[in-house]
């Protein structure tokens, strides 16, 4: 068998670690993935968490020095490093127990990277998680959306904001997913939150919401991260798959890379803001949308014995 651990925070913001086995059912010859314990420590060092390993595969009957053949963490010190981590450790005691970075964390790391590079994608998905807290932080405000949403979609299902969290697998596409499809009623929302004018300090924040995501910017940066995610989010799913295989995974993983090497051109992002404008249109007759600023051209000045004229790019 192999195993999967990981530690999280519950509400009651205790550190609890969790603990799955992999392993092929005899009878089956299926895969099978098995919770087998959590345990709340107050400590994640390295050492501690093997200690807890063994008391966790002790109490299942569990021989883990010689039928244990694999061991996937994420891409933590205490988990996966060479002196003091926990696979070190395991390893010291039984070799075979390969070790392996989870994928799917790898992929989230990528992604959760990706779109803190760009200023356009750091605005984007900044006001998308303070958006989530200004409205699910407020049970007046979450009904007011769920109000809009009847009112709107009476044929679809209540949609809820949703995190831009790192923690879990394509939390950015979720969550933009949720801003798009509920698109006007969100700025409803806010406009109704800010006519009720009984908070001052939400009303402020409602002006910034509003300036934001009534704007081209915001709707051209959307559809072009809508799409990017969209290519990786089918290999995430398969990652977390209990049945995929190696093979599966490494052609997905090259058809995806080559379809965002791909859409790194003109033509592809011509194609993405073309949605974006019909968009645009499709709502222009209920919000006007601020069009993108159009920086001033500064005309560099002639010195005497130049004679080239100063070639602006307007691009």
């Amino acid at each position: 068998f192999s195993i999967a651990i990981d530690s999280t925070f519950d509400v009651s913001h205790k550190e609890q670690v969790s603990f799955i086995v992999r392993y092929i059912d005899g009878d089956t010859c299926k895969i099978q993935e098995r919770l087998i314990g959590l345990r709340d420590t107050p400590k994640t060092t390295g050492n501690h968490l093997f200690q807890i390993f063994k008391e966790v595969c002790s109490s299942n009957g569990l021989n883990w020095t010689e039928n244990l053949v694999g061991q996937s963490y994420d891409g933590a010190s205490n988990m996966r490093g060479q002196y003091n981590g926990l696979q070190k450790y395991i390893r010291d005691e039984n070799p075979q127990a390969t070790y392996i970075w989870c994928c799917s964390h790898r992929l989230n790391l990528v992604v959760v990277v990706a779109v803190s590079e760009a200023l356009n994608a750091v605005d984007l998905f900044g006001n998308i998680e303070r958006l989530y807290d200004f409205i699910s932080s407020s049970k007046f405000r979450s009904a007011m959306y769920e109000k809009k949403q009847r009112q709107l979609y009476p044929e679809k299902q209540i949609r809820k904001l949703k995190r831009v969290s790192t923690t879990r697998w394509m939390s950015h596409k979720s969550a933009l997913d949720v801003i798009l499809n509920t698109y006007i009623a969100i700025l409803e929302t806010l406009e109704s939150i800010k006519e009720e004018g009984s908070d001052k300090k939400a009303a402020s924040e409602i002006n910034g919401f509003l300036l934001y995501l009534q704007s081209t910017r915001f709707i051209y940066s959307a559809f072009c991260f809508q799409k990017i995610l969209s290519i990786l989010e089918p290999v995430s799913t398969l990652l977390q798959k209990k049945d995929f295989d190696l093979l599966s995974v490494s052609y997905l993983i090259k058809q995806k890379y080559d379809q965002l090497v791909l859409i790194r051109c003109e033509t592809a992002l011509n194609k993405i803001l073309s949605e974006a404008d019909n968009f645009i249109t499709s709502i222009s007759k209920s919000f006007d949308i601020k069009p993108l600023p159009k920086n001033r051209l500064r005309k560099k000045k002639i010195l005497p014995g130049e004679k080239a004229e100063d070639e602006l790019i307007t691009d």
